[in-house]
C-alpha cells in the first residue's frame, strides 16, 4: 500500500537505460568439467515411459 510518502521501490538503482548491472567479479579458478549424466540421452531408455 503506497501512502504516497515513500518513493516508488525499484529492484536496482536508477541506472542509464540499456546499461547492464556490474556483474560479480569471476572466479580465479577454471571452470570445473561437468560431470556425466547419469542418464545418458545417447544410450537407450532401459524402460521408456508408459503413455
Amino acid at each position: 500500500m503506497e501512502n504516497g510518502n515513500d518513493p516508488p521501490t525499484i529492484p536496482f538503482p536508477t541506472q542509464e537505460p540499456g546499461e547492464l548491472p556490474p556483474l560479480p567479479p569471476e572466479p580465479n579458478k577454471p571452470p570445473e568439467p561437468s560431470p556425466i549424466p547419469i542418464d545418458d540421452p545417447a544410450e537407450p531408455m532401459p524402460h521408456p515411459p508408459g503413455r
